[in-house]
């Protein structure tokens, strides 16, 4: 187990991995609205823990219940426009009264090289051609 997993806290860690993707730890800001018939322009702000070409894990201050569609918009260094994903809430796990980790699928899946793009994004470094 990575030196960074190892620090996550117990109810974090799975006992055995299932993913069929490298997961590449991340710390970038982003924000997630809720897919609704109810139109709003509110979002909640989210921490990246993890990006990986099937899913991302977030951190955040706002519960969303397992099965919720959200937009997840991330800022895109190279334009003005921001990256939107479809995600779908597979995990909750409640850390404390008001912080929730989400573990969540992206759709479509995205490929390798947009998650190394990403991933250097948020470490400040161009991805080299």
């Amino acid at each position: 187990m990575s030196r960074f997993l190892s620090n996550l806290p117990e109810k974090l860690r799975s006992p055995e991995e299932r993913r069929g993707f490298v997961r590449r730890l991340c710390k970038m800001e982003a924000s997630c609205q809720p897919i609704s018939q109810h139109r709003s322009e509110e979002s909640w702000p989210a921490r990246i823990r993890d990006l990986s070409e099937g899913g991302v894990g977030l951190f955040l201050n706002r519960r969303f219940e397992i099965g919720t569609l959200l937009i997840l918009e991330m800022p895109n260094s190279d334009s003005k426009s921001p990256y939107l994903f479809l995600i779908r809430v597979a995990r909750l796990v409640t850390l404390s009264k008001d912080k929730w980790f989400l573990g969540c699928t992206l759709n479509p899946e995205i490929d390798n090289d947009d998650v190394k793009t990403l991933v250097a994004a948020a470490a400040g470094h161009p991805q080299p051609e």
